[in-house]
């Protein structure tokens, strides 16, 4: 709330006495200990005065640390920041439509069943080229659009490659022999450029026709074939792979020697994959290629919607960097990164909030959860503390006494020991007192030969004791150190932005007028 001018105050007063009537104004000074800024995420930020700061949510998780909760935790945080409206929330199915429109996974599954179908289609064309190459023109295009979206996104193994080509040569020889010679030279092009010298064409297996149009289409494209293609990835020492070829040079390297036209790239290393790259092969001028793996592989956009990253030394290092660009591609002004990770043995619920523009991480926490139960406090804590609802993370909750184990523990050896004490401290008496025992077998007193051995029963007894003296202290010391000492964090306590305190309270004197000020923190 804006402290009132001086003046403001003076000309209140002024018409307060000239009715007669005696009037306080109250100063309510509203101190609080966020910083200040020029403009405040959500009242008139980035986006333009009086229009919410917008903001994705994005899921994080660790490679080999699966949490189960981390998409309810992220999707609930999201709607708890909704409703503080101090953010412009992207619906999850917004960003995914965004993102799938412009990014291919490299790491395409290709399953049996799809092959297989393939080799079906593949092998009906081949019956229906020497006899209706119009239906095998048909059935073999399907066969290829899949075969294409394979190459698009994984490297060609020996087996696809060899589909693929037999697919190429069968559709160019359907296409010529129903007198469309131009298209079966363009699939020509379009096999030289993915095979280069690779395949071998001969009289033996193919129609001399096709054997001709090859060796044209050959001779004429490896005129054109000087285009340059320089990759360089981060990390450096990538394997790269051109149309699915692996090539011989690791990062950063120029590849020469490429037709024309558009190629699929994709860098690997270490088993990790890059996203296809498709490239424009121009002779005119070079082309150039930058991969960040790390990058590329973090994305998770298929089960999972955010980053896997490999580790929490990259999560610390590049979290800023990598949420900016996702937010880039969104075209939103914030992104927060949020989900359950694994910090020496305990699961927290992590918060990265981005900002886009200067990717940078304006805020970050981490509090402690149960990772098999969505808290609801810990929601709505990191909503708060994501909003700059609150300026400082909510102090630890702990649980009572009477729940802490080591304290129970520490108690249940002491009474052990109290009872072993008590037990083998009577056992020690009574038989140093038959030990003791002067007055002869008339008396009631044992032999020698029997007191000699309940001697060594007494010695033992008083061992026994004093183990369980020991355990007693022990036990007293731990139940003690276990009830006083221990803490316990509860991660499902509440907890709430303190309230309102009045700090102050006292008289404002200007001249010719009075009044009261009072001070609150919050």
């Amino acid at each position: 709330m804006p402290r009132p001018s001086l003046e403001s105050m003076q000309s209140l007063a002024r018409r307060g006495w000239r009715a007669g009537v005696s009037s306080l104004v109250l100063a309510a000074l509203v101190m609080t200990g966020a910083p200040s800024r020029a403009v405040e995420p959500g009242k008139g930020g980035p986006t333009g005065e009086g229009l919410e700061a917008s903001m994705a949510v994005l899921e994080l998780y660790v490679r080999g640390q699966d949490f189960d909760k981390t998409p309810e935790y992220a999707e609930r945080i999201a709607s708890e920041m909704a409703e503080l409206k101090r953010y412009a929330i992207l619906p999850r199915a917004d960003a995914q439509k965004k993102i799938a429109s412009v990014m291919t996974a490299s790491s395409k599954r290709v399953t049996a069943d799809k092959l297989k179908q393939i080799e079906q289609w593949v092998r009906e064309g081949d019956e229906l080229v020497y006899t209706n190459p119009r239906a095998a023109i048909e059935i073999l295009a399907k066969a290829k659009a899949e075969l294409k979206a394979i190459m698009d996104g994984i490297e060609l193994n020996q087996e696809v490659r060899r589909e693929y080509f037999r697919t190429q040569m069968l559709l160019a020889r359907s296409h010529y022999d129903n007198d469309n010679r131009e298209k079966a030279a363009e699939i020509m092009e379009e096999i030289i450029r993915v095979f280069g010298d690779e395949a071998k064409v001969t009289d033996e297996e193919y129609h001399p026709n096709i054997v001709a149009l090859y060796r044209e289409t050959y001779r004429r494209l490896s005129e054109q074939r000087r285009g340059t293609l320089t990759v360089r990835t981060e990390p450096p020492g990538a394997e790269i792979l051109i149309n699915g070829k692996l090539q011989q040079q690791r990062t950063p390297a120029s590849y020469d020697g490429l037709y024309p036209g558009s190629v699929v790239v994709t860098a690997r290393k270490g088993g990790r994959e890059s996203m296809a790259h498709k490239v424009n092969i121009q002779l005119e001028r070079p082309a150039e290629l930058s991969i960040d793996i790390d990058y590329e592989t973090s994305l998770a956009f298929d089960d999972r919607f955010g980053f896997e990253m490999p580790d929490e030394k990259t999560l610390q290092r590049r979290i800023a960097d990598f949420a900016s660009r996702v937010g880039s591609l969104l075209a939103v002004d914030y992104v927060l990164v949020t989900g359950l990770v694994d910090h020496d043995g305990r699961a927290y619920v992590d918060g990265y909030l981005v900002n886009v523009a200067n990717q940078k991480v304006e805020r970050q926490q981490s509090l402690f959860v149960k990772p098999n139960v969505v808290s609801n406090n810990r929601v709505a804590s990191m909503a708060r503390l994501m909003a700059g609802v609150d300026t400082t993370a909510p102090e630890p909750v702990y649980k009572p006494w009477y729940t802490r184990w080591i304290g129970w523990t520490g108690a249940g050896v002491a009474l052990g020991g109290a009872a072993m004490t008590a037990i083998f401290h009577l056992q020690y008496k009574d038989k140093l007192d038959q030990v003791q025992c002067t007055g002869g077998e008339s008396a009631g007193c044992k032999s020698e030969s029997e007191r000699t051995v309940i001697a060594g029963e007494a010695k033992d007894a008083r061992t026994l004791r004093n183990v369980g003296s020991a355990l007693l202290v022990v036990g007293v010391g731990a139940s003690l150190a276990g009830f006083l000492l221990q803490k316990v964090e509860d991660p499902d306590a509440a907890w709430m932005p303190p309230s309102p305190r009045l700090q102050y309270v006292g008289p404002l004197f200007a001249p010719g007028t009075a009044g009261v000020g009072a001070g609150f923190s919050f």
